[in-house]
């Protein structure tokens, strides 16, 4: 139950500093466009996890889908690094978003 709670308490950081990222970094008129990709994303992903995890757990495993998974989520955060970089910039101890247009 303990890892349950800490994975919601670590989401609902995540996702308040991403959606505050998309308002800082996004031009108004464009706003609600890139929240309902980012929604349509989320849920293309959800429900395809829930497609091919039967699939990929007949393939390889339990413990080679946990191997994957957590191979996945370590790629996408190094990738996300890369990408955002760009976009963030160190001032004085803080972390500022920069604008892109």
């Amino acid at each position: 139950m303990v890892p349950f709670l800490l994975a919601g308490i670590g989401n609902t950081i995540f996702l308040i500093v991403l959606f505050t990222a998309y308002v800082k970094v996004t031009p108004s008129e464009y706003l609600a466009r890139i929240v309902g990709i980012h929604l349509a994303v989320a849920t293309a992903g959800m429900v395809s996890s829930f497609l091919l995890s039967s699939a990929l757990i007949g393939a390889v495993g339990v413990h080679g889908a946990f191997r994957l998974e957590a191979a996945g989520i370590g790629a996408t955060l190094i990738l996300g690094i890369f990408l955002l970089r760009p976009l963030i910039t160190a001032r004085e101890g803080t972390v500022v978003l920069r604008s892109v247009r």
